[in-house]
């Protein structure tokens, strides 16, 4: 029926004949053996990038929590390794996904550039550090977007509702995952051994009750007063009755050698403010 000629001159209505496979079209066409068949396959790296983008919520909340454990921590290690190799993956399996292109990820790696500048450079200044999180925040959701600009293409709320879908799973996992983690992994022997030994320099043995993690440890250390062994831009060690710590500044920098005083005491490090000289 899909054959059969209709109209005036006749044609087929559908087909112009039934074939068993594409093999005997193309011989119908072409003649045989003058063309060439060519079976287009997904390898395991297409296979593997599109079961990650399935569990691409996950990837980025674990990345995201590696990322904010590493600003928390004196230095650079396995943390903020992990969280970028997390990042790099979740871009990854969006762009074989068809998803998301290079654009998004240079726009995260530019708004995590101007985060940097606002920690470290221009602490207070707080414009490179908005701005550097709206592009990191908007490059993930773009990437997360099916949009293909054709001319015909209308903006509708049912393209953006899976990847808003997405991008709140992974928010409630990194602060659920984020939660956990401060609660316990500070109190673990791994939080001692990897971070704590750094934060104090070797200085304070965790044995014993003057270790930071310990009640009695933060109420001494709070009010006292110190000098700064390295600038505070906004994190850096200060030096408190012989013994390093890593610390951060409550607003903006203080150089080096100057007298400050320990405001607060945190899981991870001390908040001190300088003292006028």
């Amino acid at each position: 029926e899909a054959c059969q000629e209709y109209g005036n001159p006749p044609a087929p209505l559908l087909g112009f004949g039934v074939f068993e496979n594409v093999e005997a079209i193309l011989d119908e066409r072409f003649g045989e053996g003058n063309y060439k068949l060519v079976n287009m396959e997904i390898n395991w790296a297409e296979e593997t990038g599109l079961w990650l983008n399935g569990i691409a919520p996950i990837i980025l909340s674990i990345g995201l929590v590696c990322i904010f454990v590493e600003f928390k921590t004196p230095g650079f290690g396995i943390f903020g390794v992990l969280g970028l190799v997390l990042l790099l993956i979740f871009f990854g399996s969006k762009y074989v996904a068809g998803l998301a292109g290079q654009e998004e990820l240079l726009f995260f790696l530019l708004g995590a550039c101007l985060v940097l500048v606002e920690v470290f450079l221009t602490p207070g200044l707080l414009l490179p550090g908005l701005v550097g999180f709206v592009l990191m925040v908007g490059s993930i959701f773009w990437a997360m977007v099916d949009v293909w600009p054709t001319p015909d293409f209308e903006w509708e709320m049912e393209v953006f509702r899976p990847p808003l879908w997405e991008m709140l799973q992974s928010v409630g996992l990194a602060l659920a995952m984020g939660f956990i983690v401060l609660r316990i992994l500070p109190h673990t022997p791994l939080w001692q051994s990897l971070i704590l030994n750094e934060t104090v320099g070797g200085s304070v043995d965790f044995s014993t009750p003057s270790s930071l993690t310990s009640s009695n440890q933060k109420e001494k250390l709070t009010g006292k007063f110190g000098i700064t062994v390295t600038e505070l831009f906004p994190g850096g060690e200060i030096e408190i009755e012989g013994k390093r710590f890593d610390a951060r500044s409550t607003l903006g920098k203080i150089p080096k050698g100057q007298k400050i005083e320990v405001v607060k005491c945190t899981e991870f490090d001390l908040i001190v403010r300088p003292l006028d000289s």
